[in-house]
């Protein structure tokens, strides 16, 4: 099973639905796939939250940019295993 991992919030989750739904998403070979098998074959779900914190030092995005390279590893979703791009 190929993985996508991609989603920062459930804004951009269901941004990425939508366009899979629409048929402009912008990973092309996940679109092909999302065409070929259908909806019904693919699970969203999330792995992971990042709570904003109130230390003026807390850097959100390099928060998430980490948490993005961890689970791409975890999951194996680089490359011919996945759909993200190395």
């Amino acid at each position: 099973m190929r993985k996508f991992v991609a989603c920062d919030d459930r804004t951009r989750c269901a941004r990425d639905r939508f366009e899979l739904q629409r048929g402009t998403h912008r990973n092309k070979e996940l679109l092909k796939d999302w065409n070929e098998f259908g909806a019904a074959n693919f699970i969203f779900e999330v792995v992971d939250t990042i709570k904003q914190r109130t230390d003026p030092a807390f850097d959100y995005q390099a928060e998430l940019d980490t948490s993005l390279q961890m689970w791409r590893a975890e999951y194996q979703s680089l490359g011919a295993k996945g759909y993200n791009l190395p």
